[in-house]
């Protein structure tokens, strides 16, 4: 989805068929006014959603991710944490992530030559807040699809060049620069783990 528009997913001479895709697309009226009148509301979002900010000086559409995230990166991986939060490891992201590795494991005699690849941009506020997520939540899938350290994740990624044609933005570069900042704190903090914590009151 760009700009509230569905596009067309396509990579490598591969398209997505529209009951392969899966759109998020929240509105996060409500959880931006519960998290600006309760500091103590979704306590895992409060350290990096800027809900007062949001609260207080966005347009209350610009809340609502079927209009797109605008380029604002903690919209998208707050959309993120609410489809998680609705289902669990029983959302739909997660179960096609474990069904699909399920079918790899079934399908492929030699599982450790499998690849993940994780194709997105790090210019917008979708793919760019939910790269280090959707890494994490394929590797947690692996394992319960019985397939943990078996599989390579790896990803394809477009940077803010790509868009220079239709937008003299600086947030399309602020957006990379950012990701790639995370990029590389993450990879510094081998041996380190970072816990990714989306509800507080799960068993982990």
């Amino acid at each position: 989805m760009v700009g509230g528009k569905q596009v067309p997913v396509a990579f490598a001479g591969v398209e997505l068929a529209p009951e392969e895709k899966l759109t998020i697309a929240h509105d996060l009226r409500e959880l931006t006014r519960r998290m600006y009148e309760d500091p103590h509301a979704e306590p895992e979002m409060q350290g990096w959603y800027p809900a007062r900010d949001y609260q207080e000086h966005l347009p209350s559409a610009d809340l609502d991710l079927a209009r797109g995230t605008h380029q604002r990166r903690p919209l998208g991986r707050a959309g993120l944490f609410r489809h998680i939060h609705d289902r669990g490891e029983r959302s739909v992201l997660y179960q096609r992530l474990v069904e699909g590795l399920r079918a790899v494991k079934e399908r492929v005699e030699d599982v450790e030559r499998a690849h993940v690849i994780i194709v997105g941009s790090l210019a917008g506020g979708m793919g760019s807040a939910t790269l280090f997520d959707m890494a994490y939540l394929v590797r947690r899938a692996a394992r319960d699809a019985g397939v943990e350290g078996s599989i390579n994740v790896e990803g394809f990624l477009i940077a803010e060049g790509a868009f220079q044609s239709v937008t003299t933005d600086e947030m399309p570069r602020v957006n990379t620069f950012a990701t790639l900042r995370e990029l590389s704190r993450f990879q510094l903090s081998r041996g380190r783990p970072y816990p990714m914590i989306y509800r507080l009151d799960a068993p982990e």
